[in-house]
């Protein structure tokens, strides 16, 4: 439940898609792809102007780190933001020493669905497609272990997500995922009176991890995690 004073810092978008977040990474159990990425301007350190969240293409709009978990062809993550164009990193963590999940004010859910699959030896690649919401509260207090606890607050962003994960199999049911694909807002709402990104606006989302694989089952009923960090960047 969002307090009276989370509805006074925070505007609640109008339409958001209640389809949550694709995380297509899960699917590093299951394969990714490695693709050069350029370099990306660093999000912003300082607070300025109405709009944060966004940018000129090239500009690192967000940066995130994120749990994800495949079942076959089922992906599902949690997260949270570490930087964020616009905001002064101090100002996204309860305790600005402690940027973890527990004291993040800014967090995120995913949900992705496999689309398609090539596998080559050690190198599996996946389609995914899905969505992600990204939340914002006053109060911190996220767990892993809850994923409820990622979806506190207000809703103020979400995105769509069409994303290849490239797993390499390093070891037996381990991999390195990269996750490389296109994404576009759908909707905005806003953070003490400033806007968080823009609607149809185009980004570029890359992360990578490591993922382990839970069962020795057939791949198309993958049991998997993935730990990743990643970016969204403005194309």
């Amino acid at each position: 439940m969002t307090s009276d004073k989370d509805a006074e810092l925070l505007e609640a978008p109008n339409g958001i898609s209640r389809r949550r977040v694709m995380t297509g990474v899960g699917a590093a159990v299951a394969g990714g792809l490695v693709t050069g990425v350029g370099m990306a301007a660093p999000a912003e350190a300082s607070d300025g102007g109405d709009q944060i969240a966004a940018g000129p293409a090239g500009t690192t709009v967000f940066e995130m780190v994120c749990r994800i978990t495949q079942n076959g062809e089922n992906f599902d993550g949690l997260g949270y933001l570490t930087a964020i164009a616009g905001l002064n990193s101090k100002t996204l963590f309860s305790d600005p020493n402690a940027r973890d999940e527990t004291h993040a004010l800014f967090v995120a859910t995913a949900h992705g669905k496999l689309v398609g699959r090539s596998v080559d030896g050690a190198v599996h690649a996946l389609d995914i497609d899905g969505d992600l919401a990204v939340y914002y509260s006053t109060r911190a207090g996220a767990s892993w272990t809850d994923p409820t606890s990622f979806t506190r607050g207000n809703r103020i962003a979400t995105y769509s997500l069409n994303l290849q994960d490239v797993l390499t199999v390093i070891l037996p049911a381990t991999g390195l995922p990269t996750l490389n694909g296109q994404s576009q807002q759908l909707d905005a709402g806003s953070v003490r009176g400033r806007r968080f990104g823009r609607k149809g606006q185009s980004l570029r989302f890359i992360a990578t991890g490591l993922g382990t694989r839970s069962d020795t089952g057939p791949i198309d009923m993958a049991q998997a995690t993935l730990t990743l960090a990643g970016s969204m960047i403005a194309t």
